[in-house]
Formats: structure tokens, sequence, C-alpha cells
């Protein structure tokens, strides 16, 4: 018998026959699609609430009164952080909060155990892992659509690592101190990294920085300013310096910086006139070049008086400075330190 349908007809026909059998997978990658969106959403909450924990942590690794990281108060900070966030609509109870050393040169590092000094790359974190796991905060994430199709949720695991470095660039005294008298005095294996003890005193060597140990520079040009300790003090814009930029060392003892220096120094005897007691001092390889000299790092000093007719600071080193606002991390710790970092 002869088929009298219209050819278009037939067309008709098979494309909703198709249409018919790609359903099922259209609304399938139209699922799939909104669940990971979901999942991705969820992720990303529950990144922002472990990096607030672990740079909620890292704040608490220095109390300001000693030189030895306070890990337990860090991790219990950073614990009571991870409380006060939400992820996919449920309070976070639980997570995974360590603390340690942590490698800034290696580029998939993993959080080192305190029990060891620590190396020249390493800097005190804290980790904060959370997720969305059977029996962890609410359990996995539920999905929406794929509940159909046998998924019917979803583990997210995220971790965060923040801690506290020496400063890539920060605001630094103009007064240099020579690479090798620092090395003299600082105990880099030491636990924890700090001062070099003088054993007489039980406390830090305190030493004379004039000559071939310690010198003043200029911090932006080549010419010699007598008013360097002033126009520290004085300055309503802070200039950042940072690890490897150029100063310029000054020949020549400038009388009236050591007076000054006297004047705001530990020796001072109103404390609140005190502001160069604790300075970020440039770390050079030679600081009486007649050059511009690269800064190699920067060194919290504790400058305890200066000589006017001598021409020498008197000053010992610390890891007391204030945490100072700066620009980026060196890998290098001479405990100067920065504002707490996200290091993942």
């Amino acid at each position: 018998m002869r088929n009298n349908l219209n050819p278009l007809v037939r067309q008709r026909g098979a494309v909703i026959l198709l249409l018919a059998l790609l359903l099922p997978l259209f609304i399938g990658v139209s699922a799939y699609a909104i669940d990971v969106a979901y999942f991705f959403l969820v992720r990303h909450q529950l990144q922002n609430d472990a990096d607030a924990a672990a740079l909620a942590g890292a704040r608490h690794l220095y109390d300001g009164m000693t030189s030895t990281p306070s890990w337990t108060v860090a991790e219990q900070k950073a614990m009571s952080a991870v409380t006060f966030n939400r992820a996919a609509g449920a309070p976070l109870q639980d997570a995974t909060v360590r603390s340690g050393y942590w490698n800034l040169s290696e580029v998939h590092p993993a959080l080192r155990t305190t029990t060891a000094p620590p190396a020249a790359y390493e800097a005190p974190a804290v980790e904060v892992s959370v997720s969305r796991a059977t029996g962890v905060n609410g359990g996995p994430v539920r999905t929406i659509f794929l509940n159909y199709f046998g998924i019917s949720n979803q583990t997210v695991q995220v971790s965060a690592v923040a801690g506290v470095a020496s400063p890539g660039a920060t605001r630094i005294f103009p007064f240099a101190v020579a690479n090798a008298l620092f090395q003299t005095y600082w105990n880099a294996s030491s636990l924890p990294v700090g001062p070099r003890i003088d054993p007489k005193t039980g406390k830090p060597y305190v030493f004379q920085l004039t000559g071939a140990s310690g010198g003043w520079v200029d911090l932006s040009a080549t010419s010699n300013s007598a008013g360097l300790v002033n126009d520290w003090l004085l300055a309503t814009e802070p200039v950042l310096t940072r690890v490897g930029q150029e100063v310029w060392p000054q020949p020549g003892a400038k009388a009236s910086n050591y007076k000054d220096m006297s004047a705001c120094s530990a020796a001072a005897k109103n404390p609140a006139n005190r502001a160069c007691e604790y300075v970020y001092m440039p770390i050079l390889a030679d600081v009486q070049a007649k050059t511009a000299v690269p800064v190699l790092a920067f060194a919290c000093m504790h400058v305890l008086d200066a000589a006017q007719g001598q021409q020498y600071i008197l000053a010992e080193m610390s890891t007391q400075c204030p945490v100072m606002p700066g620009q980026g991390l060196s890998a290098f710790y001479y405990g100067a330190k920065s504002s707490p970092a996200l290091f993942k």
C-alpha cells in the first residue's frame, strides 16, 4: 500500500520521538549543573569560614609578651571562630585545628610540628580544616535534583593556613645593622628562634652599633641628611621599604641623630616619648658602603640608649616589636613580624 503521508509530517514525528528520547538526558544535565553550582557555593562558604578561622588563630600566635608562639591559644581562638559561621544553612561546630611551622619556599608544603626549631624559610602558622561530611557539621550536603538519579548527598571539605612571617615590605628605622653582627647575636637554631642569650645575665646580649656594625641610612635619596630621626618621627605618611630595595649608607656620623635617638629610646624618662624603643632596622651586607646597598631583611631591635659624644647606639636583639602594616612576606625570620596573612 502506498504511503501518502507528507514528508514534513514524517520529519515532525521523528523530531518529537527524538526529543522524547533525549528529555531524560536534558533533565539529568540540568540537574547536574544546578547541584554542582550549589556544591561550589557551599565550598566557597566553607572556604571563607576556614580562612577567617585560620586568620583569627594567627592573630593570637604572638601575645606581645613572649617570643614563643602561643600555640594553644591560637588553636583555641581558631576553633572558636569556626563556630561563628554557617555553611549551607547549617551552623558549624566541628573542625580540625592544628598549629606548627609552614615552609614559605615550598610549592606544596605541609604543616610541620613544633618539636624542632623552624628553618630559615618556615613561619608559625595555624591550619583549619572544615567539612560537611557524615556526622560532621550537619552531614554531607544534600543534593537538589541528583537525588532522583541516586545521588543523595556530597561531602565537601576545605582547609586554610594562616600565619605570621617577616614582612616583605614595612616601615623601617633609618639605621642599618651589619649582617655579620646580626648573625652573631641572633640564634636561628634555638627553640623558639630569638636573640642569643648572655649566660652571665640570662638576657639578650647588649651591644653597641657603631662603625662597621651599624650606621645611618637614607631610605630614599643619596643626600646626607642630619635630621633622619626627626624625619622618621614626624612622617605623616610612612614609606614602606621592601626586601631587596636599595638604601644609601650615610658617610660620617651625625651627632644630632644620636641625641634625637636617645630622646626617643628606652632611656627616655617619659614612657610616652619612647617612640624608637622598639624599631625595625634594615640588615645590610655593608653598612659603610659608598653606594646603594640592597636590604637583606628587617630586624627587630630594642634600642636602650644612644651616645651623642661617642656616637653609638646601645641595643639588643628582640622579638617584641609591634606588628606593623606591611606588604608581602619574607621567607626569612629576623624577629620582625607582619600582620597575619593567609599562606594557603
